[in-house]
């Protein structure tokens, strides 16, 4: 379909533009150490790991785990030749015996990249590192928080924020509501809370340990559909990422995953392109984008980051987020004329994920920053050993106010230099300063709350005075 020509175009452009650049990245320090060969799927030298390249598309670092492909690994390090932490994890493919990814810890700046080495080789032995996580059969702890699923719901049962009056639980129960009044569109329909069930009947297991994370599968049921999630907690991090996988059989329902916040009066906040909006917690279905966040009037709650839902709602101090909506196909104020024909949307199986973010004060532009690098992750291209006119790490731009992002630099359409897009993503008046190193360009943009920019860097160096303040 059109959709999927164009992402693939727009993959098939990032590529061969990131392979561009990293062929260009000086990737070995000894010139004279023979040719790289390929072995078991990564390009090897004597003495030296494979390289992998790292980018950061955000206009803000990055502290992540990100994986490659491979059945084993010894050894990874940084350009450095520092040691980190990594571990094997179960990939989402079986290929032979190429049936895990190696999971590790970097660090990439702002509109940048980072070289990182991958060892194969018994000269490398494994390296042992100590790790702050623990996992039993229901719970998933850390130096920052620590975590108890519950076995039946396959919600989060207890969720402590260390050193720190948070606590929560009741975070992720399923429900199932009843939609078989409605049409397609929904016509004069606002709410969607007639709930007719729950999934349960659950089961959890332990499926990964190691130091960059601890993750529990749960698996829940209702009648035909079947949800399986997987909770990790990183290492250091209070923030939980849950991948999820529905397959989903139940016409004229709806499945909601709930969020119980500990707080009082609630508000919520939901995202939009560029922006938020903040409403009443009454109920209403709501559209939202990348995150939501429900919090009471000090800003204390919780943030929750998806990379694909878009409808929401909050029954009082219940975040509710849409997972699917299995209604009849074009089914326009037809209720009376249903037969066994109709054709159902979201209907089998979809993967989706979300992240829980606990916080004390309002988080609009953490939130909206972990939203983007939900979607739009790390990119990670493996390179082969040699010289370059690049160094290992390089950063493009720094902004040096965190709720100031730039969200787009492209060429401009007259073809008199590049177009910036920058918003002020917390709500509040800042003046920021923009470093375009890439350019040797620096200035500072004055943001009224949730402003968006567009500045011209002209080819002969001139930025746009009508946008900004130098």
């Amino acid at each position: 379909n059109a959709m999927g020509y164009a992402r693939e175009t727009a993959l098939e452009i990032g590529t061969y533009a990131s392979q561009r650049i990293s062929w260009r990245i000086k990737t070995t320090d000894f010139l004279d150490n023979g040719v790289s060969e390929m072995r078991d799927r990564l390009w090897y030298r004597d003495g030296e790991g494979c390289p992998m390249v790292v980018f950061n598309p955000h206009s803000f670092p990055v502290k992540a785990a990100v994986s490659f492909g491979m059945q084993w690994i010894s050894r990874v390090v940084d350009k450095d030749g520092k040691d980190l932490p990594y571990q094997l994890v179960r990939a989402s493919y079986t290929d032979g015996r190429h049936v895990n990814k190696c999971l590790f810890n970097v660090d990439v700046p702002a509109y940048g990249y980072n070289v990182y080495y991958l060892y194969k080789s018994d000269d490398y032995p494994e390296v042992n590192f100590e790790s702050d996580l623990k996992i039993t059969a229901d719970t998933i702890e850390n130096s920052a928080a620590k975590i108890k699923i519950n076995p039946e719901t396959g919600a989060v049962e207890s969720f402590i924020y260390k050193d720190s009056d948070f606590a929560a639980g009741g975070l992720g129960e399923v429900i199932v509501c009843d939609d078989e009044k409605n049409d397609t569109w929904g016509h004069k329909v606002t709410d969607y809370n007639n709930k007719v069930g729950s999934f349960g009947g659950g089961t959890l297991e332990i499926v990964e340990s190691g130091p960059v994370r601890a993750t529990l599968k749960s698996t829940v049921k209702y009648n035909n559909s079947v949800l399986i999630r997987y909770y990790s907690l990183y290492s250091g991090s209070e923030k939980l990422h849950v991948r999820c996988i529905l397959d989903f059989d139940e016409p004229y329902k709806l499945a909601k995953i709930c969020f119980k916040a500990n707080v009082s009066n609630p508000k919520v906040t939901y995202s939009m392109p560029y922006g938020f909006i903040e409403k009443a917690a009454d109920g209403q279905e709501e559209p939202c984008h990348a995150w939501a966040d429900i919090h009471d009037k000090n800003g204390f709650g919780l943030g929750l980051i998806n990379d694909c839902k878009y409808s929401f709602c909050a029954v009082e101090n219940d975040l509710r987020m849409t997972a699917a909506r299995s209604c009849a196909f074009l089914d326009h104020f037809g209720q009376e004329h249903r037969d066994s024909e109709m054709q159902f949307l979201d209907k089998g199986e979809q993967e989706f994920n979300y992240i829980i973010v606990p916080h004390f004060e309002k988080q609009n532009a953490a939130l909206f920053r972990e939203g983007e690098l939900l979607n739009t992750p790390l990119q990670l291209t493996q390179e082969t050993h040699h010289d370059g006119t690049l160094e290992p790490v390089y950063s493009g731009i720094s902004v040096d106010k965190d709720n100031v992002v730039v969200t787009s630099v492209k060429a401009a359409e007259d073809g008199n230099g590049l177009i910036l897009r920058i918003i002020e993503a917390d709500g509040k008046e800042t003046a920021a300063e923009i470093d375009f190193k890439a350019l040797g360009k620096k200035f500072t943009a004055e943001f009224k709350p949730q402003e968006i920019k567009t500045v011209r860097i002209s080819a002969d160096g001139h930025i746009s005075e009508a946008m900004i303040t130098e």
